[in-house]
């Protein structure tokens, strides 16, 4: 049976290193490349400390050949801290190398959009303390309309990545979600925003569901 991330992963595809990457990221690659040496904070940081890789930053695009150059055998767990997400095909290719390798994730601060996608791709997942999170929106097109045409795909991706438990009808919600508005996961609640609340997510509707009874993280624990 072919899983929901090699799908990702079918048609016509280029290769770094060990990982496939879409023709639309050969084709946004060489733009991405002069964005990010104009302006390089917009680029991912990634440095390694100990069994960590530690991933910060904007995700651009452009981070899976330095990523997967620094997967040492030593590397156990992946590190986002304070990430606002970014490209979003990188997002989905970061979560596949993630579970490929059985790696952890861990979110530290905040990691939205993209990163949020690529978190979900470790076996165990951890928000690092209560204060962080991770929120999760739709897939937008440059004039931020959303693209109806993945919610398919990432409903099959989401139940891949969470075990089947996170709820289909809360994927649709945050999949509808203007791109301003996310669906936010603490440790112990959950906020859905529209984007247009003056607080936000503390000012936004609490949901019932939480990140662990959603197979979001696996555990309740720091790390």
């Amino acid at each position: 049976m072919v899983s929901a991330v090699e799908n990702f992963f079918r048609g016509t595809y280029w290769t770094v290193g060990a990982v496939s990457l879409s023709m639309e990221l050969k084709r946004c690659a060489a733009f991405l490349l002069l964005t990010v040496l104009a302006n390089p904070s917009w680029a991912m940081e990634m440095k390694v400390e100990g069994n960590q890789l530690i991933l910060s930053g904007s995700v651009d695009g452009l981070e899976l050949t330095k990523f997967s150059g620094l997967l040492a055998p030593a590397i156990k767990t992946i590190v986002f801290s304070d990430s606002s997400g970014g490209d979003f095909e990188s997002g989905l290719n970061l979560a596949a190398i993630i579970r490929q390798r059985d790696l952890t994730t861990v979110a530290k601060g905040f990691c939205r959009s993209s990163c949020a996608n690529a978190f979900l791709g470790g076996v165990n997942r951890y928000l690092a303390n209560s204060r962080s999170y991770v929120a999760f929106h739709g897939h937008y097109n440059r004039r931020s309309t959303t693209l109806q045409s993945r919610i398919g795909e990432m409903r099959t991706f989401y139940a891949e990545m969470t075990a089947g438990k996170v709820s289909d009808e809360l994927v649709q919600l945050w999949m509808q979600k203007p791109r301003a508005g996310m669906v936010y996961f603490f440790r112990s609640v959950t906020y859905s925003c529209d984007g247009t609340e003056s607080k936000r997510p503390s000012g936004c509707e609490k949901l019932p569901q939480t990140a662990m009874d959603q197979g979001i993280i696996t555990s309740l624990d720091d790390r």
